[in-house]
């Protein structure tokens, strides 16, 4: 619908999360396609008109967005794109879009699927050990695929792909480094305790997710390559066989974590001496006190009957939030 509006020296760009420049281009063509990503960037649309951004802006050393030609050479245009953009928030012009995009994607492809089959905010994903394994094991798999596909991958969340990568087959040293960095942002502040990401908030309100247009699209390229995703498969079947919480009787939410993420919960990395989850605490409901305005109160957050949970047994256990 848009082709027909653009000006002769006009052009589309999406910010929205996946690798949307190839489906862009077969509208308005490649000339006319610039990309952008808005590398973390917390933000929530949490009332009608209302949005609240859950993450510091300007943080020190991270561009919050970057935007690149598709051909990789610097223009006129995307200097004056990075600058406009400059206006929001910090920008960084590159002329790496792909590496970018797919760094970008493993981010998203680690966080967002876990936080929709979990129900839980960016914060207290990071708080337990046996997520963050698998927030890692997501990683890994995703940078070795992006490496496959010959592209020049950035930082991932802040950590180094190929620590990341190694973290994720086992090496202690990595693993180690990568939980370090991984808690020392999660109590940094620089994130609210609202903040989840965006997977999470459509479950929530009962929409359609983006998980196969982020999973899936590594698991796809996955194939393409020769390299198996096991842990986004698993994630992705935990995301489908979801339902969007209703508010039950004390008017908190319930989500059913259903078998599938019993095995995802468990890959080979968890095989070491694991601290107890320190995630079980009361919140209340007020603003600024860790949940949305009116999302109910998180009456407990305990993961131990997830963890106990046999993968054979079909029916779904319930974490109350």
């Amino acid at each position: 619908m848009i082709r027909q509006y653009l000006a002769p020296t006009g052009y589309v760009v999406s910010l929205q999360n996946c690798i949307n420049e190839e489906r862009i281009a077969g509208i308005v063509g490649w000339g006319r396609t610039v990309g952008a990503i808005a590398a973390i960037l917390s933000a929530e649309l949490y009332a009608p008109g209302k949005i609240r951004r859950t993450g510091a802006k300007n943080p020190p050393g991270h561009e919050v967005y970057r935007v690149g030609e598709v051909h990789g050479r610097m223009t006129q245009r995307i200097e004056e794109l990075g600058a406009m953009i400059r206006t929001v928030d910090t920008c960084k012009v590159t002329d790496n879009l792909w590496g970018e995009r797919w760094s970008k994607l493993c981010v998203n492809g680690m966080h967002n699927g876990v936080s929709a089959a979990s129900g839980l905010s960016g914060n207290d994903m990071r708080q337990d050990a046996r997520i963050r394994r698998v927030i890692i094991k997501l990683g890994g798999e995703a940078v070795r695929i992006g490496q496959a596909l010959g592209y020049r991958l950035e930082d991932i969340a802040g950590q180094d792909s190929e620590t990341l990568a190694r973290a994720s087959e086992g090496d202690r040293a990595a693993l180690d480094s990568v939980e370090s960095l991984m808690l020392a942002l999660r109590n940094s502040q620089q994130r609210s305790e609202h903040q989840r990401p965006s997977m999470g908030q459509d479950m929530e309100k009962g929409r359609r997710t983006e998980i196969d247009f982020i999973n899936g699209v590594i698991v796809e390229r996955g194939r393409e390559v020769g390299l198996p995703a096991p842990t986004h498969e698993k994630l992705i079947a935990a995301v489908s066989t979801r339902r969007a919480p209703r508010p039950n009787r004390s008017g908190s939410y319930g989500f059913a974590v259903l078998s599938p993420l019993s095995p995802l919960l468990d890959p080979p990395l968890l095989k070491r001496p694991i601290l107890p989850s320190t995630c079980s605490r009361k919140v209340s409901s007020r603003p600024g006190a860790g949940v949305a305005p009116g999302a109910g109160s998180i009456s407990r957050l305990s993961f131990k009957s997830l963890w106990s949970t046999p993968r054979t047994t079909p029916a779904a256990s319930k974490l109350t939030i």
